[in-house]
Protein backbone atom coordinates (compact mmCIF):
# COMPACT_ATOMS: atom_id res chain seq x y z
CA UNK A 1 0.00 0.00 0.00
CA UNK A 2 1.25 3.45 -0.55
CA UNK A 3 1.99 5.45 2.36
CA UNK A 4 1.26 9.49 2.70
CA UNK A 5 3.57 11.26 4.67
CA UNK A 6 4.92 14.55 5.49
CA UNK A 7 5.27 17.38 7.86
CA UNK A 8 2.51 19.95 9.62
CA UNK A 9 4.17 23.57 10.52
CA UNK A 10 3.15 27.15 11.70
CA UNK A 11 2.33 29.24 9.08
CA UNK A 12 3.21 32.04 11.16
CA UNK A 13 6.34 30.92 13.17
CA UNK A 14 7.48 27.95 10.67
CA UNK A 15 7.79 25.74 13.28
CA UNK A 16 6.49 22.03 13.03
CA UNK A 17 3.48 21.32 15.19
CA UNK A 18 3.31 18.04 17.32
CA UNK A 19 0.13 16.05 18.29
CA UNK A 20 -1.45 17.46 14.72
CA UNK A 21 -4.68 15.84 13.91
CA UNK A 22 -4.76 13.84 10.03
CA UNK A 23 -7.79 11.73 9.12
CA UNK A 24 -7.83 10.18 5.69
CA UNK A 25 -11.41 9.97 3.63
CA UNK A 26 -13.17 8.79 0.70
CA UNK A 27 -14.60 11.93 -1.18
CA UNK A 28 -17.73 10.79 0.20
CA UNK A 29 -16.71 11.19 3.79
CA UNK A 30 -15.93 7.85 4.66
CA UNK A 31 -12.90 7.50 7.44
CA UNK A 32 -9.91 5.35 5.99
CA UNK A 33 -7.33 6.08 8.18
CA UNK A 34 -6.41 8.66 10.89
CA UNK A 35 -3.47 9.75 13.01
CA UNK A 36 -1.32 12.28 14.72
CA UNK A 37 2.22 13.92 13.91
CA UNK A 38 4.90 12.89 16.25
CA UNK A 39 7.31 15.19 18.28
CA UNK A 40 9.14 16.20 14.95
CA UNK A 41 5.42 17.06 12.92
CA UNK A 42 5.83 14.42 10.64
CA UNK A 43 3.07 11.75 10.05
CA UNK A 44 3.00 9.02 7.98
CA UNK A 45 -0.12 6.88 6.95
CA UNK A 46 -0.95 3.78 4.68
CA UNK A 47 -3.79 3.44 2.60
CA UNK A 48 -4.90 1.63 -0.33
CA UNK A 49 -4.85 3.05 -3.95
CA UNK A 50 -7.74 5.64 -4.35
CA UNK A 51 -8.85 9.75 -4.27
CA UNK A 52 -8.82 10.88 -0.67
CA UNK A 53 -9.69 14.33 1.28
CA UNK A 54 -6.69 14.56 3.81
CA UNK A 55 -7.65 16.74 6.57
CA UNK A 56 -5.78 18.26 8.76
CA UNK A 57 -7.33 19.74 11.86
CA UNK A 58 -6.41 21.09 15.90
CA UNK A 59 -8.50 23.58 17.94
CA UNK A 60 -5.71 25.99 17.95
CA UNK A 61 -5.21 25.62 14.20
CA UNK A 62 -7.67 26.47 11.12
CA UNK A 63 -8.47 23.28 9.58
CA UNK A 64 -7.04 22.29 5.98
CA UNK A 65 -7.95 19.70 3.30
CA UNK A 66 -6.67 18.49 0.59
CA UNK A 67 -7.73 16.35 -2.15
CA UNK A 68 -4.94 13.81 -3.97
CA UNK A 69 -5.14 10.74 -5.91
CA UNK A 70 -2.63 8.74 -4.31
CA UNK A 71 -1.38 6.00 -6.60
CA UNK A 72 2.59 5.83 -5.05
CA UNK A 73 4.00 7.04 -1.77
CA UNK A 74 3.07 10.87 -1.74
CA UNK A 75 4.41 13.99 0.49
CA UNK A 76 2.19 16.71 1.61
CA UNK A 77 3.69 19.18 3.90
CA UNK A 78 1.19 21.56 5.14
CA UNK A 79 1.16 25.21 6.34
CA UNK A 80 -1.77 25.62 8.95
CA UNK A 81 -2.81 29.27 10.41
CA UNK A 82 -3.16 29.72 13.98
CA UNK A 83 -6.76 30.71 15.35
CA UNK A 84 -6.56 34.27 17.22
CA UNK A 85 -9.17 34.56 19.78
Amino acid sequence: MPKIFGKVYDAETGRVIPFFAILVETPEGRLVAQTLTNFMGRYEIEVPRGTYVIKFRSVFYEPVAVKRKIETDTEINVRVRPIHL
